[in-house]
Formats: C-alpha cells, structure tokens, sequence
C-alpha cells in the first residue's frame, strides 16, 4: 500500500498536534502542519500529500475553502474538510470543492480514523497509484479497516480508563 502521507492545514496548533499525535500512533505520516492557505500553495509540490485535512478558518487572507479550490485547480489531492461551522451556507460553499468528507469539531477519532481508513484503502489505487483499486485491494481493505476499528476501539477504552 502507498504511504498515507497527510498534509494538516489547520490554525489552532493544540488540535493539530492532537490530531497529529492520534494519526501517528495509527500508523499515518503527517509531513507537515500549516496554518496559512497561502503557505500551504507555496509548498504544495514540495509536500506532496495523498490526503489534506483542511480547517476551513484559517489564519490568514485565505480561508480553507479558497485554498482548497486552488488546490483543486491544479492538482487531485483529496481534501477531508475539519471544521467547527457546519451550517448550510458554509457547507455548501465547501461543496464545490468536491470535498472527500468532512469532520465537524470536535469530533470523536474513531469517526476520522474510519474516515481516513477508508480513503486510503478504497480511494487509494486511483489517488496515489493513479489506478482504479482492484477487487484484492478491495479485500485487503476490508480487513484493514476491521484491525483500524478494533485498534480504534482499544484506544477508545484506554483513553476513557485515564480519566
């Protein structure tokens, strides 16, 4: 399988460094964390993501769906939206960008974990191998996802037992 190579782009440091630690211990790569749309154009080629996790507030002149449209404009790379604001209007600007999925703040991690899981291995042959997935990876990804959810699970428990 390719590597799950995420791009967060998310202004509020403290979530992005959770959702980069709860990634980490599932096995994902996180290349990077930027607060800024503009940043994140500049450095697009260099970072290469196969998925971003785009806030749509950010910090900046540029707001996630702006940088995400631009994104799109050149470049097929999935975009799973995090946001705090999930009302109509806001949703359905994101829309246009033909968003992967979206997370509405705060959300639990088996929710994302599913979420990313299922990108990564259904969506995963056309987006990083520019393939179609074929009936074993479709399989493949189907017991993937199970071990994701019972390790999703797990952690569930042992947070839920530290507090």
């Amino acid at each position: 399988m390719a590597q799950k190579r995420l791009l967060i782009v998310e202004d509020e440091r403290i979530i992005a460094e959770d959702i980069k630690r709860t990634l980490l211990q599932f096995d994902y790569e996180v290349i990077d964390i930027i607060s800024y749309g503009e940043r994140v154009l500049e450095r697009y080629e260099e970072l290469n993501p196969n998925l971003i996790l785009m806030d749509i507030m950010l910090a900046g002149k540029m707001n996630g769906i702006e940088t995400a449209s631009k994104i799109k404009d050149k470049h097929n790379v999935p975009i799973i939206y995090l946001t705090a604001y999930a009302n109509e209007p806001i949703l359905n600007s994101a829309k246009v960008t033909e968003p992967f999925g979206y997370l509405i703040k705060p959300f639990e991690v088996w929710s994302a974990l599913r979420l990313f899981s299922l990108f990564f291995l259904l969506a995963c042959g056309h987006f990083c191998y520019g393939i179609a997935p074929n009936l074993s990876m479709k399989s493949s990804a189907v017991k993937t996802v199970k071990s994701l959810e019972t390790k999703a699970f797990t952690f569930r428990v042992m947070m839920k037992s530290k507090f």
